[in-house]
């Protein structure tokens, strides 16, 4: 079984965050059920990580003192679908692969992508061209296909138990 991408992983963090900041159910719940989705594609996701990445955002992102932490973490979906971490576009479906196939190592840490996000917290504020265009939502990805339909995953509390 293949790895689950860190862009993913982290992008996925990020929806946890969003969504309990919009809800009234806990990281946990969000954690468990998104790791069971991502675990169903890849080698297991463990959701202690998820929820490790989603509150470190949040705590970032507190520090930080971001006034609209929603609209912060909607962009950051956006740019790290759109873009490599080292800036060059993001094309996820090549000639023969996808960028959702997987890895065939792990590529992700959890205190890896808390680090990847902070500073795209600190550049937004420099360069607000880093948000996501007004518009732009997870259905939009192209070639996204599966990834296009995290947000709408229904979630309940009883995920988090």
């Amino acid at each position: 079984m293949r790895f689950c991408p860190e862009w993913v992983f982290s992008m996925i963090a990020a929806l946890i965050a969003q969504r309990y900041l919009q809800t009234n159910l806990s990281l946990r719940a969000y954690s468990i059920k998104y790791a069971e989705i991502l675990s169903e594609r890849y080698a297991t996701v463990p959701p202690d990580a998820l929820e490790y990445v989603a509150e470190g955002m949040l705590r970032l992102m507190l520090e930080a003192e971001v006034e609209d932490a929603v609209a912060v973490l909607h962009g950051y979906s956006h740019f790290r679908v759109t873009t490599h971490y080292n800036g060059s576009p993001r094309k996820i479906r090549r000639v023969f692969t996808s960028q959702l196939d997987g890895l065939k190592q792990l590529d992700y840490d959890a205190d890896k992508c808390v680090k990847i996000f902070k500073p795209y917290v600190y550049s937004l504020r420099m360069k607000p061209g880093l948000a996501a265009p007004p518009g732009w939502n997870w259905t939009r990805i192209e070639d996204g296909h599966w990834l296009c339909k995290m947000p709408e995953v229904e979630v309940s509390i009883f995920d988090g138990l």
